[in-house]
């Protein structure tokens, strides 16, 4: 009932979705988020609160199903870092060392950051 009041709620206002969703964000990473060091290319030491999941959901585009993945990511807000980050830039969570794959941008200043493990 609550999720088909909100369905209905939202028709006709697309424009308002990202700015909820972004809203959501901020109030999620706030609420569950944990530091996270951010190293850059190894130069840089940022700490900011970021949330981490080991396991993700990812948009199969040629069926447009949603796809368990267990690929790493970190939702974040790119306003909190001093630069963008890149590929191969490092992020510290839980003492280990991850190495940025791709970064998803919501055109509101958060970004979903796809990790992969950094070999030693």
């Amino acid at each position: 009932m609550g999720l088909q009041l909100l369905t209905v709620s939202l028709q006709g206002k697309r424009t308002n979705l990202m700015s909820l969703w972004s809203r959501a964000l901020k109030t999620t990473r706030q609420a569950i988020g944990e530091l996270v060091i951010y190293k850059g290319t190894g130069l840089l030491n940022e700490e900011i609160k970021a949330v981490f999941s080991d396991v993700g959901m990812m948009l199969d585009l040629n069926t447009f199903n949603k796809v368990v993945d267990q690929e790493p990511q970190i939702l974040v807000n790119l306003d909190d870092l001093s630069q963008e980050p890149s590929q191969d830039d490092i992020f510290e969570i839980r003492s280990q060392e991850w190495l940025v794959a791709y970064i998803e941008k919501d055109g509101e200043g958060g970004a979903k950051i796809m990790l992969r493990e950094k070999l030693t």
